[in-house]
């Protein structure tokens, strides 16, 4: 009888250790410290041990309670989703319970948007004011030609008399230009003369005459270049030419006349 009796007295004292022990573990104390986690900021361990509590009693209102945990530290996003989830699993919650989880979406959103603007505010574009930059005046290249020497060969094989033929071809070439000048300013004339024969008027008759004299300086002119030029070029064709440096063109100039002479320097 002793002996049994010790044995109670071991046994007593282990069960009521393990019911203490398994107190703690009980949903209200649980809630307790998910309640206490939340409120001082952490966060992560009150929402979950209200995920075991949901889990393990499978009660809308911790779901309810996840969501007010989220918005207490300010994680909007995830209050949201924590209050849309309640609204979807609490099917016999009351018109005013439903209400009231949705006033948190509300309140949740409106503060996320808060917090969205103050995080990227919308700068004012502003003109920016572009330098003014002076045109600089434009500077064209200089380029700059040196003119090698002739070789002895270049010498040798040039031919005599070329920069006569030259410039017979150039001379011949601007009297037959002043030759066309003077034809097209007689026609001019002539045309004026018949507005004059018809009209009479004295502006008619003085640009004839104006047109008139000035074909007559062409034509004067054409033709004499165009001797000279012929002249030139025959110069440099016979092979006198090698002394060219030596001829030169001398204009004569009289009140009723122009003519070009040939000068030759021994």
């Amino acid at each position: 009888m002793s002996g049994r009796k010790a044995v109670l007295l071991i046994i007593v004292p282990l069960i009521l250790v393990g019911r203490t022990g398994h107190a703690d573990q009980r949903p209200d104390s649980k809630e307790r410290t998910a309640r206490t986690a939340c409120l001082s900021g952490d966060y992560v361990k009150g929402v979950q041990l209200l995920s075991e509590l949901f889990v393990d009693t499978l009660e809308p209102a911790f779901i309810y309670n996840q969501g007010r945990c989220f918005e207490q530290n300010r994680k909007y996003e995830d209050a949201i989703a924590r209050f849309q989830e309640y609204l979807r699993a609490a099917r016999k919650a009351t018109r005013a319970e439903r209400a009231e989880a949705q006033k948190h979406i509300d309140d949740c959103q409106e503060l996320l948007a808060k917090e969205k603007a103050q995080a990227s505010p919308v700068a004012p574009s502003l003109p920016v004011a572009q330098p003014q930059v002076s045109p600089q005046p434009v500077v064209p290249p200089v380029v700059t030609v040196t003119p090698s020497a002739p070789t002895h060969e270049d010498t040798s094989s040039k031919t005599p008399g070329a920069g006569l033929r030259t410039a017979g071809v150039v001379t011949a070439s601007v009297g037959a230009a002043s030759l066309v000048a003077g034809l097209i300013l007689n026609l001019k004339a002539n045309s004026l003369a018949d507005e004059f024969d018809s009209s009479q008027e004295p502006a008619t008759k003085s640009s004839h005459d104006s047109f008139k004299t000035t074909s007559m300086i062409c034509y004067g002119v054409g033709a004499v270049a165009v001797v000279a030029g012929t002249i030139l070029y025959l110069f440099g064709r016979s092979g006198r030419g090698e002394n060219s440096d030596r001829l030169s063109l001398v204009p004569v100039l009289s009140p009723s006349e122009f003519s070009l002479g040939v000068r030759r320097r021994f």
